[in-house]
């Protein structure tokens, strides 16, 4: 927030017009530098603050040009003056990139209506954003925000804003150069008033004609005029074009400066933001907590970024003119401050600062050093946004040779789900790998890394079938646990793949030996993998267990724990689910999808979206499920996966609804597959040919239904060659649906007896009841007509 300079005066005038306008939506104040636009918004700020509406602001910078950290300045903005709104939209922010940002403030805008409490939200130099992503999320923000946020816009221009509509709504209201510039009276105001210089009127008239109601050029006359005994000779040489005002009284400003304050004035001047440490290493005084406060009393354009006077941001113009200023006098210094600040900067964890003042030193192998030196730390602490924002940055000559960096944007784009650019990265390891020198224990282990970030892109994708061969031999030789426990998450989860529930509890096992110096939340991948192969299994109290730990967030204060344990919590509801628990079910499945929170996981899709329209329809809310299937096509669609898109196919065949006519013709077409032996394909397999017997028996000709039980034996066949105890119990009740539909009860009887007593004893008598049209007459027979044991 920008602190006002005690000889600002209040823009009585405009904040009149601002009161006048009303509630309007968008309050936009354009003009050029130093017109006071920022000074007018921080003064209806607080009048805002003091009738109890928050206000939120955020000085926008060259970095919001990326939507990701516009976003996640943004909703930090909020979170200070409201905690209460948008934590989920920060927790899927800070790090990861939402496949639609403006789901981010669709959510905020949600939560700020349904509180009812009114908040502004402050831009502030928005004519610095270019980006057209950054652009786009602020005209969403525009079209559907909500009465209760006011937003209000400083920039230079109108560019980069979305205004008919509101403009035709009223709810638009826009302060320009016209209005900013100050009258004669608020000028003597300003120069007679609050500055108490001794002008008369006539010369503070001069001083007004001559600035033409600048107030930049106002306050910098103040400054010169200051102490001077005759102002007539600095009044005389005003005059003159308004393009040369700003330099010609930054000179005379700094012309009258003490030579020990304007060298410090100039050390400090390279940042974008300094404190009383990094003052100190590039002035070297040990008094720089007091230079700076004594700067900013003066009003010598530094301004106070927080309230207990810890950083300080010099105005923009002024810090631009005291850098022209030091490389005109003394270029190689310039250098030195640059490499000096980076330093400090490095050794204090901004490491995005630090790496902006290395490359403008220049000194660009310094700034890819530096990044390399913290790339594995962003990736491991889940901060893919920043890794790949900072190697945007860089030289692209100075990266592509180092495999370290080019594994770790693959890891990053991983994360983000970005399928091409990780494996365009990857391509850049192995050719840096084959073009570097390096020893062959470092070129083995950069190559199980590469296969390792293949295997886990391919596992995300849901093609994963069989983990690369590097990675099983040399897991006890890598140096990072967290690569070692990685490699044991993907061996399982191929293990699983291929039905191998024993080799599941292997990896498992050596999972929770790697992640022992490890966050607890660093096992909960391999806790999914082992509680779904738990649950295949039926052995529920162990799928519990697994699930439940998963699930849990050891760390509350982490975002990257929250995310990864919502997600879990989906596959834990799913059990749920299956016991009967479906309020509790509802409520884990729910998470999952809450917010921008990006699912990259196929099993976590099936139940976030397929079992929870289950559960949905169940509680009387159709319109929801349907609402989820169809956010689950989309992205079955969007991420290329059949595994998703046969789930949601076969729900709605459950639900009833209607089938695209393509669909429903394919499924026709059934054709005799054999038994899949790996689960991802026999995934799609059966669950096809699930919905195909459904829909033959919703037909209800016997030629149809004699069909259909014949499918029905083959998917009983097909599954039990694997033995998977949960879905072969699924196909025979299926199955006896079948023959109960074609009048052979008895056969009905026996197909099922086994079934539901293995749902009974595990308690799941959730999943029998779904089994198919008829399975409550065919429970209920065998419930009068017991198979004799």
């Amino acid at each position: 927030m920008v602190e006002s300079a005690p000889s600002v005066i209040d823009r009585t005038r405009l904040l009149d017009a601002l009161r006048a306008a009303g509630g309007r939506r968008l309050i936009l104040i354009h003009g050029p530098a130093g017109f006071g636009k920022t000074t007018l918004a921080a003064q209806w700020a607080r009048e805002l603050r003091s009738t109890g509406t928050p206000v939120a602001w955020l000085t926008v910078g060259p970095d919001d040009d990326n939507v990701v950290w516009f976003l996640t300045h943004l909703v930090e903005a909020v979170r200070r003056v409201r905690p209460e709104l948008a934590r989920r939209e920060l927790g899927a922010l800070l790090e990861e990139r939402a496949s639609d940002p403006r789901s981010v403030l669709s959510a905020l805008i949600e939560e700020i209506h349904a509180t009812g409490r009114p908040i502004a939200l402050v831009l502030d130099d928005w004519h610095r954003v270019e980006g057209r992503d950054t652009r786009a999320v602020v005209a969403h923000l525009l079209e559907h925000g909500c009465r209760h946020l006011q937003l209000v816009v400083t920039a230079r221009g109108r560019t980069g804003l979305s205004l008919s509509s509101l403009s035709a709504d009223r709810e638009l209201f826009e302060i320009d150069t016209a209005a900013l510039r100050f009258d004669a009276r608020e000028a003597s105001a300003f120069l007679v008033g609050a500055s108490e210089l001794p002008l008369g009127a006539e010369e503070v008239t001069r001083v007004w004609a001559s600035t033409e109601g600048w107030p930049a050029g106002l306050r910098l006359a103040q400054l010169s005029l200051s102490g001077c005994e005759d102002p007539a000779p600095f009044i005389d040489n005003l005059s003159g074009r308004q393009h040369v005002i700003g330099e010609y009284l930054t000179e005379n400003v700094l012309d009258s400066l003490d030579p020990a304050l304007l060298d410090f004035l100039m050390a400090t001047s390279l940042p974008t933001r300094i404190c009383a440490g990094l003052a100190a290493a590039l002035s070297g005084r040990t008094d720089s907590q007091a230079m700076l406060e004594q700067i900013a009393d003066r009003n010598l354009f530094l301004h106070r970024m927080d309230g207990d006077g810890g950083w300080f941001r010099y105005h923009r113009l002024f810090a631009d003119h005291l850098q022209r200023r030091l490389s005109y006098w003394d270029p190689d210094r310039v250098r030195g401050l640059h490499l000096c600040a980076s330093d400090w900067l490095a050794r204090h964890g901004l490491l995005t600062e630090a790496v902006d003042h290395a490359l403008a030193a220049p000194e660009p192998e310094r700034a890819v050093d530096l990044v390399e030196s913290q790339s594995v730390h962003l990736v491991n602490s889940s901060r893919m946004a920043t890794m790949l924002g900072l190697m945007a940055k860089l030289p692209v000559p100075l990266t592509e040779s180092r495999p370290r960096l080019q594994l770790c944007v693959a890891w990053a784009n991983c994360g983000l789900n970005n399928t091409a650019s990780v494996q365009a990265a990857v391509r850049r390891a192995y050719a840096a790998i084959e073009d570097g020198d390096l020893t062959p224990t470092q070129e083995t282990e950069y190559r199980v890394e590469a296969e390792l970030v293949t295997a886990t892109e391919q596992l995300h994708a849901d093609q994963l079938e069989e983990p690369p061969k590097l990675l099983p031999g040399h897991i006890d030789h890598l140096p990072n646990p967290v690569l070692a426990l990685a490699v044991a998450g993907i061996s399982a989860a191929a293990a699983l793949n291929r039905f191998d529930y024993a080799g599941v509890r292997q990896w498992h096992s050596a999972a929770v030996r790697y992640a022992r110096e490890l966050p607890a939340f660093a096992l909960v991948h391999s806790n999914c993998i082992a509680g779904m192969a738990a649950f295949e299994e039926l052995d529920i109290a162990a799928a519990a267990t697994f699930l439940t730990h998963a699930a849990a967030v050891p760390d509350a204060d982490s975002e990257a724990a929250t995310h990864a344990a919502a997600l879990a919590g989906a596959l834990l509801g799913d059990l749920r689910y299956a016991q009967g628990r479906l309020a509790e079910a509802d409520e884990l499945l729910t998470a999952a999808t809450a917010g921008p929170r990006r699912v990259v996981s196929a099993d976590v899709m099936l139940a976030a979206y397929g079992t929870a329209a289950r559960v949905a329809a169940l509680r009387g809310d159709r319109d929801r499920a349907i609402g989820l299937l169809d956010a689950g096509e989309r992205t079955a669609r969007d991420g290329a996966l059949p595994r998703l898109a046969a789930r949601i196919t076969n729900e709605r065949v459950r639900l009833g609804l209607p089938l695209a006519e393509h669909v429903r013709s394919a499924l026709g077409r059934q054709p005799a597959n054999p038994a899949q032996p790996v689960r991802v394909r026999a995934a799609v397999v059966e669950a096809d040919r699930d919905s195909a017997i459904r829909l033959l028996l919703a037909e209800g000709s016997p030629s149809a239904t004699t069909v259909a039980c014949e499918h029905a034996r083959n998917l009983v066949r097909d599954i039990d060659s694997h033995p998977r105890p949960r879905d072969l119990a699924a196909a025979r009740l299926l199955h006896a649906c079948c023959l109960w539909a074609l009048g052979d009860r008895r056969a009905a009887r026996t197909a099922a007896a086994p079934a539901l007593d293995a749902y009974r004893r595990h308690g799941l008598l959730r999943l029998a009841r779904d089994a198919g049209p008829g399975i409550t007459e065919v429970i209920a027979d065998l419930e009068r007509n017991p198979l004799p044991h």
